[in-house]
C-alpha cells in the first residue's frame, strides 16, 4: 500500500457463502470480499449488513458539499478493510510554518467502526505528516443512522473539526516557544520507541532505530529550532520518511507510525502542562 490517493473508489463489497472443509455451507455465516480482486475483507454473521462503498462515497460527498472542502481522494488500509477519504481544508500557518490540513472520513469492513472522523496535518516545507483518528460519539457516525440524522451528525462533526483545528494551532504555537534540552530529547526517544537508553543489551535493530530517529530530530531541530515543535517534527520526519511500515496510509493513520506520532504529541502536551515527571515510559 502506497501513500498515494485514488480519486475514485471503484470496487464494491460482495457477500458470499462460507463453506467448511467438507464443502458444506455454514448457514449462519458468510464472507465479505472485494468485487475487483475477490480478496477477503471479513468473515461475519449472516445477520451483519455490510455498508456499500457507494454509501460511504455519498457520505463523503455530502460532507464535501457541506464544508466546501475539496475531495482529494481515497486511500485503502489493510487491503480495503479500512477506507479513508481526504477532504482538503484551508491551509494555514501553525507554529510559524505553512500546513496543509485535511478532514478525514473513514469507514471499515471489518467490524471495527462505523463512519469515523479524523484529521491529517502536512507540514509543507518537509512533507512531514501526522494524523489523529478521533474517539468518542461526536466523531463517529453509525452505519444504521437515517440519512437525515446522518447529515445532522456531519454538521456537528464539521463544527468539532473546526474547534480541533484551533486547538492544534494553539498547541503548535506553544510548542515552538518551549526550549528543549538534551534530557527532554532523550526522554522523548525513550517514550516513542518504548525503550530505555543506555541499555547495553539492546539489539542492533533497536540501536539502528535510535540512530535514525536521532538523525531526524537533529535535521528538524536545526531548521525549526531547539524547541518542542522541532522535536515533534523530528518524530514526524522519522515516521513519514524513514521508518518502514507495510500498511502505510497518507497521514500515518494506521499502525506503528500512528502510535509513535501519538505518543510524541502526548509527550509535548505533558511538557506544556508541566507534568512531564509524571509520564510513565509505557
Amino acid at each position: 500500500m502506497t501513500e498515494e490517493m485514488n480519486i475514485s473508489l471503484d470496487w464494491e463489497v460482495e457477500s458470499q457463502k462460507l463453506y467448511n472443509s467438507k464443502g458444506e455451507s455454514l448457514k449462519d455465516y458468510r464472507i465479505l470480499t472485494r468485487s475487483d480482486t475477490g480478496a477477503l475483507l471479513n468473515v461475519c454473521k449472516k445477520s451483519y449488513q455490510p455498508v456499500p462503498n457507494a454509501l460511504f462515497k455519498k457520505t463523503v460527498n455530502d460532507m464535501s458539499k457541506l464544508t466546501g472542502f475539496e475531495l482529494k481522494g481515497f486511500v485503502e488500509g489493510y487491503g480495503g478493510k479500512k477506507l479513508f477519504a481526504y477532504l482538503k481544508s484551508d491551509g494555514q500557518k501553525m507554529g510559524g510554518f505553512d500546513f496543509d490540513n485535511y478532514m478525514v472520513i473513514g469507514n471499515s469492513h471489518d467490524y471495527s467502526s462505523g463512519f469515523f472522523i479524523g484529521t491529517v496535518h502536512n507540514m509543507v516545507r518537509c512533507q512531514n505528516r501526522w494524523g489523529i483518528v478521533k474517539k468518542g460519539a461526536m466523531y463517529s457516525i453509525p452505519h444504521t443512522k437515517s440519512s437525515e440524522t446522518k447529515i445532522e451528525d456531519l454538521i456537528l462533526s464539521f463544527e468539532t473539526y473546526q474547534e480541533d483545528m484551533s486547538v492544534t494551532k494553539r498547541n503548535l504555537d506553544l510548542w515552538k516557544e518551549i526550549d528543549i534540552d538534551q534530557n527532554l530529547r532523550e526522554m522523548m526517544i525513550e517514550r516513542v520507541l518504548r525503550i530505555e537508553l543506555g541499555n547495553e543489551d539492546c539489539s542492533t535493530r533497536t540501536k539502528n532505530k535510535i540512530e535514525a530517529l536521532n538523525s531526524s530530530i537533529e535535521m528538524e531541530m536545526a531548521d525549526i529550532g531547539e524547541n518542542a515543535l522541532g522535536l515533534f517534527q523530528g518524530i514526524t520526519h522519522y515516521t513519514t520518511h524513514v521508518m518502514n511500515q507495510k500498511n502505510r496510509v497518507f497521514g500515518n493513520l494506521l499502525g506503528q507510525s500512528y502510535d509513535i506520532n501519538r505518543r510524541a504529541m502526548d509527550f509535548c502536551n505533558f511538557i506544556v502542562d508541566g507534568t512531564i515527571e509524571n509520564l510513565d515510559l509505557n
